[in-house]
């Protein structure tokens, strides 16, 4: 498989009203390039093991800028000139390879599968940032990430009885990372992360079964790359979550009918928090959010789906999740005392749609979301509202085309999808919360072909 996708889009989405006019004098850029290529390959070594191999390289470069005062002259007036605009450059390049080797074929009753692999990844990263004020660069920063990745992976599955089977697998993995900028910063970590998880599946019948997992995973460490910062705060390291679950699943044989039910409750060691801070008041592009390690996390919640169809030309589908996940800062920079929940991580969502087929190759769907307010940061109080959105299409489909009407956001709510707290206007720019607006209504049409 290969792909060349090219985005060129302007930048300009801040206002200090929190609406959708905006006051610019400098628009930015969003435009990137990705080039990927892609070989996957099976082999049958016998009847039941077959080899399975995987090869991929892409190549991203993106630049992106912004307004940084998010007005102009005359907006600002009797504070003017008062001009910010911060410019990013970045090119990415990554080589990754995965084999593995497993069963093929395995009777329904006897639930015996297994896999052995490995994989192997190289990053590296180039990125420059320059900051201007009065068009006068008088901030910059280039860096240099390297990370070589080796993982080695197994899983097995084993009948206890009849109609239980236990699943074992284990992962390790290591990391050998470099990173280097133009402030002097130098480091050269070196990881090694162990996870794994342990499965009982009990089948009930053929259409009911319930299981429990036990699991523990972990997510890399990395860098900030930002002017702004010490050399203190530039790393982060890497973090751990332990998962239990258990749930039900139901499914009638005609496919008519499904039901999706589990409940799960985590702990996260050295959780790696969003934070944002603003090292000058006065200047607006020192605001940033940073990953750092800082807290120890928990949460448990309940996630649910069901889909019905009646008949064959209509289907309906509803899912939805509870969520309650709180963290304890350590790190000085998160004052907030106490527990309390993590950032973008709202208490309930939900999504629901409604599909009926018209005519043959015509159909409709409608959907519905909704989901709770929810802390745009790890370290401060400023929240979202309540969401609720309407969006459906209209579709026709012959042969290798089809021809998709759509409208998002029907009835044009307002909503935020990520919000800022920091210090903006002057003269005494104090802090307020500041919101970028979701798309309002969107409407088009797509055509699709296939070879």
């Amino acid at each position: 498989m290969m792909q060349d996708v090219l985005l060129d889009n302007k930048y300009d989405a801040f206002s200090p009203e929190n609406t959708f006019r905006t006051h610019s004098d400098r628009p930015g850029r969003d435009a990137e390039r990705l080039k990927l290529l892609s070989v996957h390959s099976n082999i049958e070594l016998s009847k039941y093991i077959r080899l399975s191999a995987t090869s991929s390289y892409y190549n991203y470069e993106l630049d992106y800028s912004y307004d940084g005062d998010w007005g102009n002259s005359r907006y600002w007036g009797g504070y003017a000139p008062y001009d910010y605009f911060s410019q990013t450059g970045r090119q990415r390049h990554v080589f990754a390879q995965l084999a593995e080797i497993g069963s093929s074929a395995v009777s329904e009753n006897e639930h015996k599968a297994w896999s052995i692999g490995a994989y192997y990844q190289s990053f590296g990263e180039r990125s420059s940032i320059s900051e201007f004020n009065n068009d006068s660069r008088y901030d910059f920063l280039r860096s240099n990430y390297y990370a070589d990745t080796i993982s080695l992976f197994s899983r097995r599955e084993y009948p206890l009885f009849s109609s239980v089977v236990w699943g074992i697998g284990g992962r390790v993995e290591s990391r050998d990372m470099k990173y280097n900028d133009s402030q002097g910063g130098g480091f050269t970590p070196y990881s090694r992360r162990y996870g794994g998880e342990s499965s009982l599946r009990y089948f009930i019948d053929k259409q009911n079964m319930v299981y429990s997992r036990l699991s523990r995973g972990f997510r890399g460490g990395g860098f900030n790359a930002n002017p702004f910062l010490p050399a203190s705060r530039k790393m982060f390291n890497p973090e751990a979550l332990t998962n239990l679950e258990t749930g039900f699943r139901t499914e009638r044989l005609d496919g008519g009918a499904t039901f999706d039910v589990s409940v799960f409750a985590y702990r996260r060691d050295q959780q790696q928090l969003g934070i944002s801070l603003q090292n000058d008041p006065n200047d607006p592009l020192s605001f940033t959010y940073i990953t750092d390690n800082g807290a120890k996390g928990r949460g448990f919640g309940l996630e649910s789906e069901v889909v019905i169809k009646p008949v064959d030309a209509l289907a309906f589908r509803v899912n939805g999740a509870l969520l309650n996940a709180t963290f304890k800062a350590t790190d000085p920079l998160v004052e907030i005392q106490g527990r309390r929940e993590q950032a973008h991580a709202p208490a309930w969502q939900y999504y629901t749609d409604v599909e009926y087929r018209i005519l043959d190759g015509v159909s409709a769907i409608v959907s519905m979301t909704g989901k709770d307010s929810f802390y745009f940061a790890d370290n401060n109080n400023a929240m979202s509202r309540p969401a609720y959105l309407t969006n459906g299409s209209l579709s026709y489909r012959f042969r290798n085309y089809e021809v998709l009407g759509w409208c998002r956001n029907i009835f044009d709510r307002r909503y935020a999808v990520r919000g800022f707290y920091f210090g903006l206007e002057p003269p005494d720019y104090q802090e307020k919360k500041y919101i970028q607006r979701g798309d309002p209504r969107v409407f088009g049409i797509t055509f699709r072909y296939w070879l």
